[in-house]
């Protein structure tokens, strides 16, 4: 398997829908075999950033070790700090671990390098619009309650009345 197929089925296989449990289990399995071979290909040629990146793709599209992939997104934009396709798969791996911020940061810096790339512009928008949903609803989450006003009591003795 290339690098591409080795990321690219198991994506496909993890995104179906109505999937039965076995189906699923042989997709987590092929997603465990294919990170083991990419692990390898970092192991013979460590300074080649694909394989780093094709990790954490593959893991931020699916499911592992987001801490893993993090490591590994953050290791090929060092190797290849110009390339907008790293630093799509940086955002993709923050997104993925719910960090919208460096999220957004990571998909601007990917759309100055690749400006003509519809995919990378587009899913600025959809990081930047969870990062202001993440934001709106923090917001409301530290927003004082809104006062209620004292009902009036009722007329006559209350039952706590002397």
């Amino acid at each position: 398997m290339t690098g591409v197929q080795t990321c690219a089925l198991p994506i496909s296989r993890y995104r179906l829908p109505d999937r039965t449990a076995e189906y699923h289990q042989q997709t987590l399995d092929l997603i465990a075999k294919s990170v083991e071979i990419m692990q390898r290909q970092i192991e013979i040629s460590p300074d080649e950033p694909t394989y780093y990146n094709q990790v954490a793709w593959l893991v931020c599209n699916t499911e592992g070790d987001f801490d893993e992939a993090l490591k590994l997104a953050r290791k090929a934009v060092e190797l290849r700090p110009f390339s907008g396709a790293y630093h799509d798969t940086l955002a993709h791996v923050y997104f993925a671990r719910g960090d919208y911020k460096n999220a957004v940061d990571e998909q601007t810096r990917a759309a100055e390098l690749e400006p003509h790339s519809g995919l990378i512009n587009k899913q600025l928008k959809v990081f930047r619009a969870k990062l202001e949903q993440a934001q709106h609803k923090a917001g409301a989450a530290e927003a004082p309650a809104p006062q209620t006003p004292a009902a009036d009591p009722p007329d006559g003795p209350q039952p706590d009345d002397p």
